[in-house]
């Protein structure tokens, strides 16, 4: 077994190591062409090919076909991405590059005043490359089953939003800001609301719970995070009109489910159930980032 082929091994779940032996040929080519074209990409970054093998392993799923899961790597992004989390200043350069152009593109995107970019890739630097002493580098999350691009541009969105939301809780807002914010509501709904809150929030949980884990990550990117259709389909590396199917999808199965299990709980009359089912409308993407407060799954 050549030394490449055996760090890659050494890293594998004890089932998944024993599955490679029979198909070691396969696995040792496969490898050194992943190795032949991470180094292609990014001649000037110090990893050795071993480094990169054993990352590779580590990162893939425990339950799948390990040389399966091999083709499916990102494999120059995760090498540049594993050179970071070493300190190799080539590998730190490129980073930044790519960093500062996600910055500034996510800060364009939620329409961030002067300053917060510098102020979020700091932030990112920190977090993704120095990490906070408990935990290690953040860049070290990446697993490289999409590109490094997109999961820069998701942190970007998601910290441009933090810092914003932080800045919006200093300044606060005075009540004119307020009532122009918010739309008045219709006073029958405020009285569903008030009276079927408990019901509402206990239906609704069950509908989130009901959905698949990427029903509910696109609901938690869009509701949570406000990335918008073009962003969600780099996420998933799909067109934007498949993420916009799958994410109108989503948010109808947990409308409806919602309402059925309100229509069996209560006793309403039809005008109450027309109501009902304005208020689940009206008050979906309000109860959505209410409740998808937990971060998204690993990327």
């Amino acid at each position: 077994m050549d030394a490449v082929l055996a760090r890659f091994v050494a890293q594998l779940a004890p089932e998944q190591a024993a599955g490679i032996a029979p198909r070691s040929a396969e696995a040792a080519a496969l490898l050194r062409e992943l190795c032949e074209q991470a180094r292609a990409a990014h001649p000037e970054i110090a990893l050795e090919d071993g480094e990169l093998a054993a990352a590779l392993a580590a990162r893939l799923p425990a339950d799948g076909d390990p040389i399966d899961g091999l083709r499916r790597v990102h494999v120059a992004d995760l090498r540049l991405a594993c050179a970071c989390a070493t300190g190799d200043p080539a590998a730190l350069e490129r980073f930044d590059t790519l960093l500062a152009r996600e910055v500034d593109a996510a800060a364009a995107s939620v329409r961030a005043p002067a300053g917060l970019a510098d102020e979020v890739k700091q932030r990112l630097r920190e977090q993704l490359l120095v990490g906070d002493g408990e935990k290690g580098p953040g860049i070290g999350e990446y697993a490289g089953r999409g590109g490094l691009r997109s999961f820069l541009r998701i942190t970007s969105v998601r910290e441009c939003l933090r810092v914003l939301k932080r800045q919006r809780r200093e300044v606060g807002m005075d009540n004119d800001d307020l009532a122009r914010m918010v739309p008045a509501m219709d006073p029958e709904l405020e009285r569903l609301k008030a009276t079927y809150r408990g019901e509402f929030a206990a239906c609704f949980a069950a509908a989130l719970a009901a959905l698949d884990a990427r029903e509910r990550t696109l609901l938690r990117l869009h509701a949570l995070e406000h990335l918008s259709i073009d962003q969600i389909g780099a996420f998933y590396g799909v067109h934007r009109a498949t993420a916009a199917r799958w994410l109108e999808r989503a948010r109808l199965q947990v409308a409806e489910h919602t309402e059925q299990l309100l229509a069996e709980r209560l006793t309403l009359s039809t005008a109450e159930v027309a109501s009902v089912i304005r208020l689940v409308r009206s008050q979906l993407d309000v109860t959505l980032e209410r409740l998808l407060a937990d971060p998204p799954e690993g990327h």
